[in-house]
């Protein structure tokens, strides 16, 4: 075999190898996990009924937060979801007076803007950001590019992010039918925030 020839399949074997690489690996790139460190702030992002609010409560509780700010809009007639997440929270045994409501966000883009209001009003150096696991690596994109040129005591503000657990949503998100939604439906988010530069 000549040279040239192993030189052709050598770059197709390593660009084959990298597709395969590329495909399995979609869903765990969609997932951050930061090492938590200690935060003025836990931030829940609405969008699921209920194991992000339970999250983000359990990090206030082990003391990674001393505020917990929940964030959703209307969802029918005067009732918020960031008040359903409230009450859900109260229920876990949150107290009400750590509990700070952002009830105007009606997408990801919404909860990064109106939660980096509340983070300026009250000088918060540093957030962590609750959502399902998909749901992680945009909402940190978004909540950082909300935040970009802020300054609280001349210092940025620190954004990590934790995943709760999303039942519909697998790493291996080939084996299920929701997941593959899931997955594409969340990539194609990306591009479009990016496209809009909500990232």
């Amino acid at each position: 075999m000549s040279r040239k020839k192993c030189v052709i399949i050598g770059i197709v074997f390593i660009f084959l190898t990298a597709i395969v690489y590329c495909f399995f690996n979609l869903g765990n790139y969609l997932v951050v996990k930061d090492n938590l460190e200690k935060a003025d702030a836990i931030v829940v992002f609405s969008g699921d009924n209920g194991p992000r609010t339970e999250m983000g409560g359990d990090l206030l509780k082990k003391g990674y937060g001393k505020y917990l700010i929940l964030s959703g809009g209307k969802v029918y007639d005067d009732v918020t979801m960031a008040e359903l997440m409230k009450n859900h929270a109260i229920n876990l045994g949150v107290d009400e007076n750590l509990i700070i409501l952002d009830r105007k966000s009606e997408s990801t883009s919404d909860n990064a803007k109106y939660t980096k209001d509340i983070i300026v009003k009250n000088n918060f150096k540093s957030v962590i950001v609750v959502t399902s696991d998909y749901h992680t690596r945009r909402s940190k994109l978004a909540m950082e590019k909300a935040l970009e040129g802020v300054k609280i005591n001349d210092e940025d503000v620190i954004v990590q992010v934790y995943p709760s657990n999303d039942k519909e949503f697998s790493t291996k998100w080939w084996t299920s039918g929701s997941s593959v939604l899931i997955v594409i439906s969340e990539y194609l988010k990306l591009i479009g925030y990016w496209i809009k530069g909500y990232i």
